[in-house]
């Protein structure tokens, strides 16, 4: 799969010959729910950031898009932490194929909301992840919208 991922820029996802899914790699992986990774690699006392996981001496965390990581390199890096190598990790065309046969196939509307959901909890918790110079977390207040404007 790495070949036509390689060659291509549409592609049909087949399974005993019927098709699961076709679109440009970006549509496929919204589609079947498959996120970018962000992999960091701090030092060795540091405290990773929250919603981050270890695994194999580095720290990752599924986030929505590519923009995100460049917040989560400046706050890391504001909030001292020592960060050695911070990377984006891009679902391959097999990792995307493999969500669809596990049943990862979801509406768009769906893929839509999950999206405004992860996109409010992540707003809300960006300035909580990392903690500042005293190594305390940052204080943060959720705004829930229910401020009424006057006119």
């Amino acid at each position: 799969m790495g070949f036509a991922q390689n060659a291509g820029e549409e592609f049909l996802l087949l399974h005993d010959g019927i098709t699961l899914a076709k679109g440009d790699l970006e549509t496929l992986r919204k589609n079947a729910g498959v996120r970018h990774r962000a992999v960091l690699r701090l030092g060795e006392e540091e405290t990773a950031p929250k919603g981050f996981q270890f695994a194999d001496g580095l720290w990752e965390k599924e986030i929505r898009s590519e923009e995100e990581l460049p917040k989560i390199i400046s706050q890391a890096v504001t909030s001292g932490i020592k960060l050695y190598e911070a990377k984006l990790i891009k679902p391959h065309l097999e990792e995307i194929y493999t969500a669809y046969l596990k049943g990862g196939v979801q509406r768009m509307d769906e893929v839509d909301e999950q999206d405004d959901e992860y996109e409010e909890q992540t707003e809300s918790a960006e300035a909580a992840d990392f903690p500042d110079e005293t190594g305390e977390r940052a204080e943060y207040e959720a705004d829930d919208g229910d401020e009424q404007e006057t006119p």
